[in-house]
């Protein structure tokens, strides 16, 4: 432990500083941190902090849900332990809150009632033919891989790709505004994985399959270098040094560039491209 934190001190003195003097502690999504890591960061804090109480008397704020996301181990073919099966945890944690209110999905109740089954591992079959007619099959349109629900498949249904993508001989001067441009896709869908390998493993194959000349560009970090240094450009980036484009991709927002028009999460498709402004159709918000 002592060699992790002196090395913190002498990679970014200034993290350490920051360390040395936190008053209050915030983790979100707790499930997640595996036991062993809490026990960590107690160690850790205790020696920056030369303050023997548990987190080195910081105050801990912690949020989540145990029955939800559960951590992975650090060490191969070692069940991982949850925070709240260390000892540390009893010595640390002296107040707890339930909150039982559901924002979210307060005016759904189907939908509702669906989660809290699969929080507590006891979905019916009632649970599982309402989640499975809900399922998605992709097809391709053209230049642009659309995804549809089985109704739309069953019922023969047109789609119409004129309001996703604009021709590729549009006049530029149709393109040199700024705005975004608003449009409904709800038959595009978003793809989740739980490793980065196979995100990129889809995207190139997403990319590869798509017609037309593909555009590479290096990307630019800016800002504080030692942040993106350590932290973006590491081996855990989920920012790739090249983006592969071409007119049609999907494209997702990482990090917020105009709040709150384009921000973190947000969908598009490529249009085009110009060194003068966003190509970028975003998806609606209505969909």
């Amino acid at each position: 432990v002592k060699k992790i934190v002196k090395k913190i001190n002498a990679d970014n003195a200034e993290i350490y500083s920051s360390l040395e003097n936190m008053k209050i502690l915030i983790i979100d999504e707790i499930s997640m941190i595996e036991g062993r890591l809490f026990t960590l960061m107690d160690a850790m804090l205790k020696i920056i902090k030369k303050n023997d109480n548990v987190f080195g008397g910081t105050q801990m704020l912690i949020f989540g849900d145990f029955m939800q996301l559960p951590p992975i181990s650090p060490i191969k073919n070692i069940a991982p332990i949850f925070a709240f099966e260390t000892e540390l945890w009893k010595l640390s944690i002296n107040k707890i809150y339930i909150l039982t209110h559901i924002f979210r999905q307060e005016n759904d109740d189907g939908f509702k009632d669906i989660l809290e089954a699969i929080r507590w591992g006891v979905l019916t079959q009632e649970h599982k033919k309402i989640l499975t007619s809900r399922n998605i099959k992709s097809v391709n349109y053209g230049s642009v891989s659309q995804n549809i629900s089985n109704d739309d498949i069953t019922s023969n249904k047109s789609i119409d790709t004129d309001n996703i993508i604009n021709d590729e001989n549009d006049n530029d001067d149709n393109n040199n505004s700024s705005d975004v441009e608003e449009f409904d896709t709800s038959n595009l869908c978003l793809r989740l994985h739980c490793k980065k390998e196979q995100v990129e493993r889809d995207n190139n194959n997403a990319i590869n399959n798509l017609p037309g000349e593909e555009k590479t560009y290096d990307i630019i970090h800016a800002g504080d270098y030692s942040y993106y240094k350590n932290i973006i450009l590491g081996n855990s980036s989920k920012i790739p040094q090249k983006c592969r484009l071409k007119i049609g991709c999907h494209v997702l927002l990482t990090k917020n560039i105009n709040p709150p028009t384009l921000v973190n999460g947000s969908l598009g498709i490529v249009t085009g491209f110009s060194t003068m402004t966003y190509n970028i159709k975003r998806v609606s918000s209505k969909s």
